[in-house]
C-alpha cells in the first residue's frame, strides 16, 4: 500500500497531467484551430479534430505514469503500467490514423453534402486494415510473436478471396459504376 507522500505525489502528477491537458485543449488548441481552418488542405482539419480528442487523456496518462514511478512497488507492477500505457498510446494513434484516412476517402457528390456510398465502403475497409495493423503492433510490442498470426491471416485471406471470387467481382464492379 502507498504511504501518504506517495499518494500525494501520485495525485499531484495525475492532476498536473489533467490540468496540462485541459490547458492545451481549451487555450492552445483554439489558436491552432484558427491556423488549420485557413488552409485549403482537408487532411489537417481531420488530423487536428482527431488529435484534439486525445489531448486530455494523453496528458493524464503521462501524469499517471510519472506519479506511478514515484510509488515504491514491485517491478512487475511498473512493467504492467508501462505495457498498459503503451497499449493506450498505440490504440489512440491507430484510432487517429484510421479516422483520418477513412475521413479522406469520404467523397462528397456534386449536388450536395451526401457522402457517396462507395467511399464509405472504402473508408470502412481502410479502418479495418489500420485497426488490424494496430492490434499486430500491440501484440508485437508485448512480446507475442505475430509471424504465425500473419501466416494464418495470409492463408485465411487467400481462402476467403477464392471462395468469394464472384461476390468480390460484383462488389468491385458496383463500386466502379458508382
Amino acid at each position: 500500500s502507498m504511504n501518504f507522500d506517495e499518494t500525494l505525489y501520485f495525485s499531484l502528477f495525475i492532476a498536473g497531467g489533467l490540468i496540462t491537458g485541459l490547458f492545451i485543449k481549451k487555450i492552445v488548441a483554439p489558436i491552432f484551430k484558427k491556423v488549420v481552418a485557413r488552409t485549403k488542405w482537408v487532411a489537417d482539419d481531420l488530423i487536428f479534430d482527431n488529435v484534439s480528442k486525445w489531448v486530455i487523456p494523453w496528458f493524464t496518462a503521462v501524469g499517471t505514469y510519472f506519479g506511478w514511478m514515484r510509488v515504491e512497488m514491485s517491478v512487475k507492477y511498473h512493467q504492467w503500467l508501462q505495457n498498459g500505457l503503451m497499449i493506450f498510446f498505440v490504440f489512440s494513434i491507430t484510432w487517429i490514423i484510421a479516422n483520418v484516412l477513412s475521413g479522406l476517402t469520404k467523397v462528397r457528390n456534386a449536388e450536395g453534402d451526401k457522402v457517396v456510398n462507395s467511399s464509405s465502403i472504402v473508408g470502412n475497409i481502410i479502418k479495418v486494415i489500420i485497426y488490424c495493423l494496430g492490434i499486430l503492433v500491440i501484440l508485437q510490442s508485448l512480446g507475442i510473436s505475430i509471424t504465425p498470426i500473419l501466416t494464418a491471416l495470409g492463408v485465411g485471406g487467400l481462402a476467403v478471396a477464392l471462395a468469394l471470387q464472384d461476390t468480390l467481382t460484383n462488389l468491385f464492379s458496383g463500386i466502379q459504376i458508382i
